[in-house]
């Protein structure tokens, strides 16, 4: 259901704005180590 929710966000947002690219970047945080790394997804 999130997803769905996200797609519906954007949607909202590209037809309020002329929108020509969007480029989507992994991110990681480490806290300790590589091993137990977060990865959380940005949006441009």
């Amino acid at each position: 259901m999130r997803i769905k929710e996200i797609y519906e966000y954007f949607e909202k947002l590209l037809t309020k704005h002329k929108v020509d690219v969007i480029s989507i970047e992994k991110l990681f945080f480490t806290k300790f180590n590589q091993n137990n790394a977060e990865f959380v997804y940005g949006i441009r």
